[in-house]
């Protein structure tokens, strides 16, 4: 008999990462913004003011700057702390991403000594937000779209999977000895009359 050992976590234990995941994600999101709220405190306060400075052309000071940032960060990660709002959040995350990844190309001179395979220490605080972005992936998709996984039947009505399906199967079909491919189908027709007889024997 098969355990959940066997075949990954229990889904208690998988409901637990993921809350886990969920509220140190939100942690993080409202320390960083907690901080913003006192200058000279956050050292992401200089990439961050120039930033968006260069993004807004300058509507913005760098204080106004500071403070909105601190803002949107701080709600983000409450929002993901008691999980509310969730799809407000979700658009924030991604507007927030955008701006986070921007300095990459909108500021090299602080991100990279040289561009782009030695990025400075800035730059390593913006790229270890990939693991940002993979967190969000987890604890996102189950919460706006619901834990549903791919199945087979769904990821075989894709439209554009199923021409490959076929061009597959041709391929190895035209491999394949005859007597294999027979062999093949009456395994696959067993197999389907065996389940078929299954509730006949639960219920005579």
């Amino acid at each position: 008999m098969s355990t959940n050992s066997e075949h990954g976590l229990a889904p208690s234990q998988k409901s637990t990462s993921f809350h886990i995941l969920r509220m140190a994600l939100g942690f993080v999101y409202f320390h960083f913004g907690f901080i913003k709220f006192f200058p000279d405190l956050s050292p992401a306060e200089l990439l961050a003011t120039q930033t968006i400075l260069r993004l807004t052309g300058g509507m913005l000071d760098a204080n106004s700057a500071l403070f909105w940032l601190a803002v949107l960060e701080c709600g983000l990660g409450l929002a993901l702390i008691f999980n509310v709002w969730m799809r407000a959040a979700f658009v924030v995350f991604l507007f927030h991403m955008a701006g986070t990844f921007a300095p990459l190309f909108v500021l090299p001179e602080l991100a990279f000594k040289i561009s782009p395979l030695a990025p400075t220490l800035e730059g390593q605080y913006i790229l270890k937000n990939v693991v940002f972005v993979a967190a969000a992936w987890a604890v996102f998709v189950p919460e706006l779209f619901g834990n549903r996984p791919l199945t087979r039947a769904k990821f075989s009505s894709v439209p554009i999977l199923s021409p490959l399906k076929h061009t597959f199967v041709g391929l190895i079909s035209s491999r394949l000895p005859a007597a294999a491919i027979a062999s093949l189908k009456n395994s696959n027709h067993d197999a389907s009359r065996i389940r078929l007889e299954i509730p006949d024997r639960k219920n005579p």
